[in-house]
């Protein structure tokens, strides 16, 4: 490895050197990665199967016996101080902070950049789902990949995590549905008993109720300020906009909706 300016990256003859940013440099040593700094001072001792980059500064470091058999992963800065110490864990960034899993447990948490518990491993993540339909384009402002889908495996509920770590959570909520940035979410509330159906209500991104839990269905339209749904299952609906929801006549039976973006909307049975 050289410098810019043409000088030897410490140490000068760095025999299975993986990376360096001129200061640091990962090398393999007696079948271990570890890194040195320019002074030749050990950063991360050389007992380590494999070392990769976290988020800005950070080394995800992991451990494997020599049978090759998982032995763990952790964080650490540039400086070799530990950020989150070493478990049986799958470490991934997920934008500004870590998605850990629990390999014990089958279960995930998340963590801050700063090694601080913002959510317990004891959560089932899955990606969040757009159903595009009949859309004629891809819906505007839509990041779905900022997200995680998190459910208590106990109790079933079920929240948003942003992968700036900001968790949107409503106390009952079995499903929500994000749709975009500009677009409220979708909630299905967890029923009384399985013999009821779950009732649906939309909110902000900091949880602010925007329609209430009246409704037994709603669904996305392209205009973020209003929503298609029914109060009844069985009973007909109606255009519901958010300022304004009082107003509503929930006047048909049937809907079809066009790849330009609008509604053939029929009365009548």
């Amino acid at each position: 490895f050289y410098k810019l300016d043409g000088t030897l990256v410490y140490p000068a003859d760095p025999k299975s050197g993986m990376w360096t940013d001129g200061e640091r440099t990962i090398l393999w040593k007696d079948h271990k990665c570890g890194m040195v700094n320019s002074k030749g001072e050990t950063i991360l001792p050389f007992e380590f199967s494999g070392i990769k980059h976290g988020l800005n500064g950070h080394f995800i470091v992991e451990k494997r016996d020599a049978q090759y058999a998982y032995g763990g992963m952790g964080v650490y800065d540039k400086n070799g101080k530990e950020v989150i110490p070493m478990g049986h864990l799958a470490i991934v960034p997920f934008g500004e902070v870590y998605r850990l899993h629990d390999l014990t447990a089958d279960k995930n948490g998340i963590y801050s950049a700063k090694g601080t518990e913002i959510l317990p491993a004891l959560y089932h993540f899955s990606s969040v789902f757009i159903y595009e339909g009949d859309y004629g384009k891809s819906i505007p402002n839509s990041h779905p990949e900022r997200y995680i889908s998190a459910t208590n495996t106990e109790n079933r509920q079920q929240f948003l995590i942003r992968n700036d770590g900001t968790i949107i959570r409503l106390e009952g909520s079995q499903r929500v549905t994000y749709h975009s940035e500009i677009h409220p979410l979708i909630i299905d509330l967890i029923p009384p008993d399985d013999k009821q159906m779950p009732k649906k209500m939309a909110i902000d991104f900091t949880g602010k109720v925007l329609l209430p839990a009246e409704y037994m269905y709603l669904d996305f339209t392209p205009n973020p300020g209003i929503l298609l749904g029914s109060k009844q299952a069985t009973q007909q609906i109606g255009f519901i906009s958010l300022a304004a929801p009082q107003k509503t006549e929930f006047i048909y039976d049937y809907r079809t909706r066009l790849s330009s973006g609008y509604y053939r909307m029929t009365t009548g049975k």
